[in-house]
């Protein structure tokens, strides 16, 4: 059953209108204010749904998730972004290069160094041991490997991407 809200909610405006509060007029009729908040949080999931198209069917989403209620949380609002291929969440990704042929996506996630195979749909954790935040990325598909480069004091890796 929806939840109406009847007219002597509304404030009244010069003229003996109401105002609902869409800025409407519901002209002696009740405002379905759960409809439209409904409505209103459809269409703002659409939108953020689709997030940011990469090439060969990746995308980014961008997603808040409030932290106020987090003890110890520093901010009232974490910001992510998570890596999907087609439908599927790869999962929140840092640094992200997507391979040239669309088949692998390296991306880090949590402190790991992940790799996505698009033909067999798989996900395989390519961490050396100690975790560096990537700087670069230098796909050789023919080569089977990716070259990473690293901001700290980090060698660089080798990556093969068959097993």
């Amino acid at each position: 059953m929806a939840h109406s809200v009847p007219l002597s909610r509304f404030t009244s405006r010069a003229g003996g209108g109401y105002i609902d509060s869409f800025g409407g007029n519901p002209s002696g009729r009740h405002v379905n204010s759960i409809g439209q908040v409904l409505a209103a949080l459809l269409a703002l999931s659409l939108c953020s749904c689709a997030g940011t198209r990469l090439r060969h069917g990746y995308r980014l989403v961008h997603r808040t998730v409030d932290m106020r209620n987090v003890p110890g949380a520093f901010e009232a609002e974490a910001h992510y972004q998570d890596l999907y291929c087609g439908s599927k969440k790869l999962g929140e990704a840092g640094e992200y290069s997507i391979s040239p042929s669309g088949r692998f996506a390296l991306f880090t996630d949590r402190g790991r160094l992940l790799l996505f195979d698009k033909e067999s749909s798989q996900t395989r954790d390519v961490t050396d041991g100690s975790f560096a935040i990537p700087s670069g990325f230098a796909w050789d598909e023919a080569g089977d490997t990716v070259d990473v480069a690293y901001y700290e004091k980090h060698a660089p890796s080798k990556i093969r991407l068959r097993k």
